[in-house]
């Protein structure tokens, strides 16, 4: 029990798994002296640092290695205005050895610099990871560029999930490239990242994703992209376009979320910009095998509604008429906008699918000429909040409606879901 007072005090926060702990546990009584050796994987399965305590950490870990082994997520954190130190790969890449079982890694509101013009020694072998994330403090965005970025993802090879948000998600902030001459750690080795998320917009990580493929080849399984109509940037999807088409990064599958704020009185005038160069840019992406769209349903009026849902309904197909026809699957989810961003009761999903007035002639076309086709999925959700074990009801019936009306030469696999939130 006496070892307990050795856990040093730069250990600023610790979670501990409980449930699944409690079995190890019940073995072990909290006076003997077996008690620390039994809760030590749990106890330092989290371990969030302040960057007072940088200097310290990395001397911490190399003198106990029985404690790095048991460090699963690592997260750096700052205060709003900190001046406190930079994180970057000189301070990273000689802790990694002593973190065999790491896998999330997690930038908060931190300061990033590069660690300088010459390359850092890499692990070896080259390191994967589950998680990695850039929480940027928008009030501190001279404290990131590209370059300082790139520094830190020289150390791996593969991210399972690349997360990249600001903290306020109404605002779109721009990473500037910084210094290009300074040369990146290991240029030239392929980057793989599972499923890369971007909050806010395309536009505002635009530098570091162009920075990056100048550097690196890229290859991104999943692109997951909330975009708010309030930002008005042209070139969201021009930047895009030039990632795949001029730097051949390879996006295979993209998740779109475009959304209207809350308070936008007429989304439908600004959702059109987006689709509209959503339209001009998928083209470009022609290694995409893989799309999903997700798109708000304005609310109203019974007799407003239904002029705003024939307006989204053309949004919607014509969208889909320059998909790559490399396609293999292909997702369309409605759901309504939401009132607030704390909406906690949603509304039930749209059944925007089966309105006889509408026609699906340019759905059709736009499905008939993707000729790898194998599945289109048709989707209703109550909410784009993510829930807990959503119900999801698959209907032969709507299936069989929907078959009906595309009117599809070719087999296609065709499925529809209704997605709801578990009632409590």
């Amino acid at each position: 029990m006496a070892n307990v007072v050795h856990i040093p005090e730069l250990v600023d926060h610790i979670v501990a798994n409980l449930e699944s702990s409690k079995r190890s546990l019940l073995a072990c009584s909290l006076v003997s002296s077996t008690w620390y050796l039994c809760v030590r994987p749990y106890l330092f399965h989290t371990v969030c640092l302040q960057l007072s305590k940088i200097s310290t950490f990395p001397t911490f870990i190399k003198s106990t290695n029985s404690i790095g082994q048991y460090i699963q997520k690592l997260c750096f954190r700052s205060h709003r205005n900190s001046s406190l130190p930079y994180v970057n790969s000189a301070i990273l890449a000689p802790l990694l050895p002593h973190l065999p079982c790491l896998h999330s890694l997690h930038f908060l509101g931190v300061g990033i610099r590069s660690a300088g013009e010459a390359p850092v020694p890499q692990p070896e072998p080259r390191r994967k990871i589950h998680s990695l994330e850039f929480h940027f403090n928008s009030n501190r965005w001279d404290k990131y560029t590209s370059q300082d970025v790139l520094d830190i993802l020289g150390l791996f090879s593969h991210a399972d999930e690349l997360r990249l948000s600001y903290d306020d998600t109404g605002s779109v902030y721009i990473i500037p490239r910084g210094n290009t001459t300074v040369p990146v750690p290991i240029p030239g080795h392929t980057l793989t990242i599972s499923i890369l998320v971007l909050k806010s917009a395309i536009h505002g990580y635009s530098p570091l994703l162009i920075s990056l493929a100048e550097t690196r080849s890229v290859i991104i399984e999943c692109l997951d992209v909330e975009m708010f109509s309030s930002g008005m940037h042209e070139k969201e999807w021009e930047d895009l376009g030039t990632l795949t088409h001029t730097y051949r990064a390879t996006i295979q599958t993209l998740i779109f979320k475009p959304r209207a704020d809350y308070w936008v009185r007429t989304p439908l005038v600004l959702m059109r910009r987006i689709f509209f160069y959503l339209h001009s840019n998928l083209p470009n992406l022609q290694s995409l095998q893989s799309f999903t769209l997700y798109l708000e349903i304005p609310e109203g009026s019974e007799s407003t509604s239904q002029k705003r849902e024939l307006k989204t309904w053309t949004l919607l197909s014509g969208s889909l008429l320059n998909l790559p026809t490399s396609l293999r699957h292909i997702k369309l989810v409605l759901l309504p906008q939401m009132i607030s961003r704390t909406d906690v009761m949603p509304p039930p999903p749209i059944r925007l699918w089966f309105r006889d007035e509408l026609s699906w002639k340019v759905i059709r076309k736009a499905l008939h000429r993707l000729t790898a086709l194998e599945t289109a999925t048709f989707a209703s959700v109550g909410s784009i909040l993510a829930s807990h074990n959503p119900e999801i009801h698959h209907d032969e019936v709507l299936v069989a409606k929907i078959k009906a009306r595309l009117q599809l030469a070719r087999s296609i696999v065709i499925r529809h879901e209704t997605v709801e939130r578990r009632s409590s």
